[in-house]
């Protein structure tokens, strides 16, 4: 059962990625992967949010909870197109587009998650 939550939830993922990924690099243009970036942050909180959430304030159902955290946002975010991303920003001699892509998403992706989960514990 808990496979056939997480191959769920990674469809609704991986749709909602392509769908909002592609809608902020229409907006932003393609000179950094800015729809990468943002699911990634957005990623980041919602997991801190709604992982701390479901267990510490709602007691969510554990096939649920695998649905949303490894299905839904385990597909939503997209570390190795981070990877990949990076490298073209590199290879086109864009080195600190590179490097912020890639701390950028780490270092504000993790203040992402702290802030999710305090979130979810203040409310």
């Amino acid at each position: 059962m808990e496979y056939i939550m997480v191959a769920a939830g990674g469809i609704v993922g991986a749709v909602m990625r392509y769908i909002v990924s592609g809608f902020i690099q229409k907006i932003h243009g393609t000179h950094f992967p800015y729809g990468t970036f943002f699911v990634n942050i957005i990623g980041a909180f919602l997991i801190g949010f709604l992982g701390t959430f479901m267990v510490e304030r709602m007691n969510v159902d554990p096939h649920w909870r695998i649905f949303i955290t490894a299905g839904v946002l385990g597909s939503f975010t997209t570390f190795s197109s981070i990877e990949y991303e990076s490298l073209r920003l590199f290879e086109t001699g864009m080195l600190d587009l590179a490097l912020f892509n890639l701390l950028g998403s780490v270092g504000i992706g993790f203040f992402a998650v702290w802030l999710g989960a305090l979130l979810a514990r203040s409310i």
